[in-house]
Parts: C-alpha cells; structure tokens; sequence
C-alpha cells in the first residue's frame, strides 16, 4: 500500500482486522502518525501497533492519526464489545 487507507465501515471482526493492519502498515511505511488515543482500556496510552489479531481488545477503540504528507486527520472508531462496529473515515484537516 503506498497511500492512507480509504474510509470505510467496519461492520464485522474481519474489517476492523483489516484496517488495523492496513493503518499499522500506514504507520510502518511513514504515512500516518497516531496523534491522539482513547480506548476503554486500562491502558493510558494503546497505540494502533499494539493491536494483535487474537490479542486483547478494548471494548471501545477511538483512535485519531494524520496524514504525514496532506495533514489529513482521519479517525478509527469502533465499539468492540456488543459488535455495533464503527469506521475509518477523514474528519477534518490538522
């Protein structure tokens, strides 16, 4: 991938796997970088890298990161526990 994933919604365990790693390789590749956190979690601070397919999820995840090159700010946010899904989707510019 050689861009910021496209939004998307995310109706079903498999499409929150999958744009987890399509953010992570974002991340990996210089694209995006978190720059804000929230979770359900008693983790202070869980960044998208430390989400692992069969690991431990938080029941809510709102995650915000920015676009390196456009200042794009696009937003994770999905609700884990009782299924009801979530998106990826751009919000705004930083």
């Amino acid at each position: 991938m050689n861009s910021v994933p496209e939004p998307r919604k995310v109706t079903t365990p498999a499409d929150f796997w999958g744009i987890v790693s399509d953010v992570q390789d974002a991340i990996a590749r210089g694209l995006l970088a978190q720059i804000y956190n929230f979770t359900s979690s008693s983790e202070p601070y869980l960044r998208v890298q430390d989400l692992q397919e069969g690991g431990v999820v938080p029941d809510l995840v709102d995650m915000t990161f920015k676009a390196v090159q456009s200042s794009d700010v696009y937003n994770l946010q999905v609700e884990t526990f009782h299924g009801a899904g979530g998106s990826w989707k751009r919000i705004g510019k930083e």
